[in-house]
């Protein structure tokens, strides 16, 4: 994949970022990853993801004693190995997001679910924002 733009910078040069997943690959993050580069054994750069994992907090109460409100996080620990220069980093991601309760417990698990999704999005952009970083 070539990176033409990461978050809301263009890079200063556009490479091919190749990349092998390695750890455990079917967490849903390195799945939703998988889906954004390249992927093959003759990369530039090896990503693992450790313990990755989504939680949701009730935050909010009405007086009645009902939640009203989530904190919902999204955490992943990332390995990256440069397999040119033989560098490696480790990093923290965390992505969080307050929502409100919905009326009905069908959408309200559906806004979950959409939540978590970019929270996952948000994290994934960073890591790739990271792969260009060091690339360059």
């Amino acid at each position: 994949m070539t990176l033409s733009s990461c978050g809301f910078h263009f890079p200063e040069k556009n490479e091919e970022i190749i990349v092998n997943i390695t750890g455990d690959t079917t967490q849903i993050i390195a799945r939703d990853f998988a889906k954004s580069v390249r992927l093959s054994e003759r990369s530039n750069y090896s990503i693992e993801f450790n313990n990755s994992s989504c939680s949701q907090n009730v935050v909010a109460y009405s007086s009645d004693g009902k939640s009203l409100g989530y904190n919902l996080e999204c955490i992943a620990n990332v390995k990256i190995s440069s397999l040119r220069d033989g560098s490696t980093f480790d990093e923290r991601y965390v992505s969080k997001n307050y929502l409100r309760k919905i009326a009905s417990n069908k959408t309200e698990s559906e806004e979950i679910e959409r939540n978590y999704h970019k929270l996952r999005h948000n994290i994934i952009r960073r890591v790739l924002r990271k792969l260009s970083t060091i690339s360059n």
